[in-house]
This record gives structure tokens, sequence and C-alpha cells, in this order.
């Protein structure tokens, strides 16, 4: 393997700066405003294998395919792969939001489910989906997702009720045509606003019912930026016959509405509602061209007669704001990828005496047009006639290669690092797995967009690459990249005679 350079005697100093300056892929001596090098080298370490070994050149019939979740997600104290054991076939790759392949660990999907205790009921053309209310208000056009996850036999919240309310009156009824701005709490046994009136709330506001909360009848509810209304009651909750709660200016999170009993929450006939309701004793309903938008804790959902249910449920997010919108692909049975067990694993990328013999080898990616390094190679034999020879066959193709490199982080730069391979392809960065091609199968590729993974701006990290090739009749190996490669000043041949 590569090794980085180390201080040396002051005699040494005018090898040391002659290494510098022929070893690095992209040198540290570059102008900031030079153009990008024409080429980007990859030094690394080829190991031979021969076919007597078990993990390599067998008829891999049985268990041929790709294989995810065979390794670690971390690499070990070496910087090498350890084998798991908890493989599963990939069927089908998972997949982000512009359909390139991701390793199923790095998938990204919504960060919430609904929780109820029971499956919804859905009837008569309802819609049930999702949006980001970071991104703003719901849109089907442009900020609605598919129907949520639900997570049924969900344990319950416990609701603390208010303290240091107004003393208790019967009735807090808004009725007729007109408007009242309420910015005061209030503790009633009933809570009305109906028949044309217009209810806008000023400040916290809090709102305890003994018995009935319900808006009706051309009732409007508007709760405008820097306000919010807390609602509490024990029997009824019910919004009916064209109303519009907390629409003019929508925002959920400004109304939120805990049921204490056990009657459904209700919308019915062209309710309109932005809130966060939680209803841990009762179910929800909404029917009747009903639209609800924001989050619900219930003990069920029931949905009828073109009924809308759009839970603000967003997809993960980027720490540059870019939406993960990533795609779920489908897994098969358990598989081993025809590894025979952890000792033989562990010999793949380590100098063995008398397994596997070792040498030097350099891949160069070359600058297109687009600005991305690329090395395409579907006859990547790098030993032919070499080291174990080619064992009667027209390639050696029983080997692996691993190299690491460094490289800047720039965020929110879309840097990534694509991958193609067949047999076993896996790349960590900064200790953790990223790209997961595992298995002996025809070429499969992988991307990672580095903005995926927490880095810091301007920092630099280490990303190690390991290929293993284990048949004899196909090698592919193609690598692409936006980022500049930064390799080890100085290389050392690795050989099973010195280690």
């Amino acid at each position: 393997m590569p090794q980085e350079v180390q201080a040396r005697p002051s005699n040494f100093k005018a090898i040391f700066i002659s290494s510098l300056l022929l070893g690095f892929g992209f040198g540290f001596f570059q102008n900031a405003d030079a153009a990008p090098p024409a080429e980007a080298r990859l030094i690394g370490t080829v190991r031979d294998f021969q076919g007597a070994h078990p993990d390599f050149g067998q008829d891999f019939g049985i268990g041929y395919g790709h294989v995810a979740g065979n390794v670690d997600l971390t690499q070990s104290s070496r910087g090498k792969p350890v084998l798991s054991g908890n493989g599963f076939f990939v069927n089908t790759q998972w997949r982000n939001d512009v359909s390139n392949p991701i390793a199923p660990h790095m998938y990204a999907g919504a960060s919430e489910a609904v929780h109820l205790v029971t499956a919804p009921t859905l009837n008569g053309n309802p819609t049930f989906d999702t949006y980001n209310s970071l991104l703003g208000p719901y849109d089907s056009s442009t900020n609605s997702g598919p129907t949520p996850l639900v997570q049924t036999g969900s344990t319950m919240p416990t609701i603390e009720l208010p303290t240091g309310l107004p003393p208790l009156i019967n009735e807090a009824n808004f009725s007729g045509n007109g408007s009242t701005t309420l910015s005061a709490d209030i503790h009633c046994n009933n809570f009305t606003i109906r028949n044309n009136h217009t209810v806008t709330i000023s400040g916290d506001v809090t709102v305890l019912c003994e018995e009935d909360f319900s808006i009706s009848n051309h009732g409007k509810l508007i709760i405008p930026e820097g306000s919010s209304l807390t609602v509490y009651a024990r029997d009824d909750i019910e919004f009916t016959n064209n109303v519009d709660v907390n629409m003019t200016d929508p925002d959920h999170t400004r109304l939120t509405i805990y049921n204490l009993g056990t009657e459904e929450v209700r919308l019915w006939n062209r309710a309109f509602i932005y809130a966060e309701i939680v209803s841990p004793y009762a179910p929800f309903h909404g029917t009747n061209n009903t639209d609800f938008y924001g989050t619900i804790t219930a003990q069920t959902i029931q949905l009828d007669n073109s009924a809308g249910l759009h839970l603000d449920l967003p997809a993960p997010m980027t720490a540059c704001g870019t939406v993960l919108n990533d795609l779920v692909g489908i897994s098969g049975g358990p598989a081993s990828a025809n590894v025979t067990s952890s000792s033989t694993f562990d010999e793949w990328f380590t100098d063995v005496m008398g397994t596997n013999l070792s040498v030097n080898h350099t891949i160069t990616l070359t600058l297109n047009d687009n600005g991305i390094y690329e090395y395409i190679n579907d006859e990547f034999y790098p030993i032919d006639d070499r080291l174990y020879g080619n064992e009667n066959g027209p390639h050696n193709g029983n080997f692996t290669f691993e190299t690491y490199f460094r490289f800047v982080y720039e965020a929110c730069g879309s840097q990534f690092f694509e991958v193609g391979g067949a047999d076993d392809v896996y790349l960590f960065i900064d200790g953790r797995l990223v790209i997961d091609l595992g298995g002996v199968m025809n070429e499969q590729e992988q991307i990672i967009e580095f903005d995926r993974l927490g880095l810091t701006d301007g920092e630099t990290y280490q990303a190690r690459f390991f290929y293993a090739n284990r048949h004899t009749y196909s090698s592919d190996l193609s690598l692409r990249t936006n980022v500049e490669i930064i390799m080890p000043a100085i290389t050392q041949i690795a050989s099973a005679a010195f280690d």
C-alpha cells in the first residue's frame, strides 16, 4: 500500500522534495486558480491469489449476484473491510432522486412515520399523501410526496394539561358576521366559531374545553406569524361545513389540538385546516371533500368520500438544503457472497506468505470535457502473466486491488465518487462504508454524493477503495469523480516476502 511521507533528516531534503513533486496525483504546490490537471493517479496494491483459494476461482453459479451488507459499515483499525456475515441479495438497487444507484444503507427516506394504534381505513377515493413544510405549503404539483409510512401498534403519548388558566366560563361563542381578535387564554365548557365569524389569534393563546371545540358554517380562524393557538378538549372536536382553519398564512405548527376524550376528531363537508392533532384515545375522521394538512398522532385514521390527508413528513435534507427523495430498492434472501469465513476474507487485502503475492499498480483517471475524472476498463487485468500467472486461463483473474487517497471537501460543491465493478467493490470515506457492491456478479454501479456525509467544509478526508475479482471470465472497473485526488508522496511496494 502507499505509505505517508514521514519526517526525514536534513540530508534527505532534496530527495523528499523531488518525491513530493513526482508522487502526488495533485500537488500541494498548485496555484489555486490554475486549471485542474489533465490526469489523476491512484497508486495502489494488487494481490494475486491462486485458484485453489476457497474464495477465488470457483464456480459461483449458486451464489451469483449483488450482495450488500456483507461487510461492516466501518473499517477496521487497520483501515480494512471487516466481514459482517449479514449479507443479503440486492434484487433491485436503491436509488437517489435522479435514479443513480446508491448503497442500501445510504438510503434516506421519510424521516418519520404516522404513529397509529391500528391501520387506517380508506374509502371513496381519498388522498393520503405527504409534503415538506420546509418547502412551503402543500401543493399537489410542486410539494407533494408519496403515501406516508404508517407505524401501527404505536404507544400513544400522555397529555399534560395546562395550568394557570382563567376561571371556567360556560360558553366562548363567536357567531354571526363579524370578527374578533383573541389574545387571552380561555377555560370554558364549549368553544365555538360559526356562521361567517372570523377569529384572529394574537400572541400565544391556550384554550381548554371541558366539553366541545367546534368551528362550523363558514367560520374562519386566522393565526398570523408570531402567534399560536393550543387547544385541549375533552369531548367533541369538529370542523364542518365550509370552514377555513389556519389557511390564510398556512403553518401547521401554529395550531395544536389535543383530544383528551374518546370521541373522534371530525372534519366534514369542505373543512380545510392546517394543524397538529394529538388524539391518543380516539380516531381522526375526514369525510366529504375535506383537506387536513399537518401532523397526526391518533388511535387510527378514517378517510371517506374524497377526503384529503396531507401529512408533513419531510424527506431528509443535506446541510446544503437538498431534499433526499431516495427510492427504495428490493432485497432478496440472505447471502454470503461466496466468502468462506472471516479469516479467508481478511486475506483479501493483507499480504499473507504462501497465500498471495503483491505488486504496486497505478490507475490513471483522465479529465473529460465535463470536468469529470474517468477510468473505464472492461478488461481490468493488471497482472496478466505475472506473479502466480494465468493458471492456464486467458487472464490472471484472481486478484484484489486496494488504494487510498485524500481529498478536500467543498461544502455544497456537488462532489461525488461513482464506481462500477465486477466483482466486489467497497469504498470507505472517513472510515465509513459508502459504496457497497459485494458479490460475484456482472458489473454494477453505485454513487456517493459527498454532501450526504456530514463532512466539514475545507477539511481533508481519506478515502479507501477496495476491489476484488474472484473469477476469470470478466473483470470490469470504472471510476468517475469530480474531486481533486491527493495521493501520498512516496509509494512502497507491498509484498508477501516482507509481511
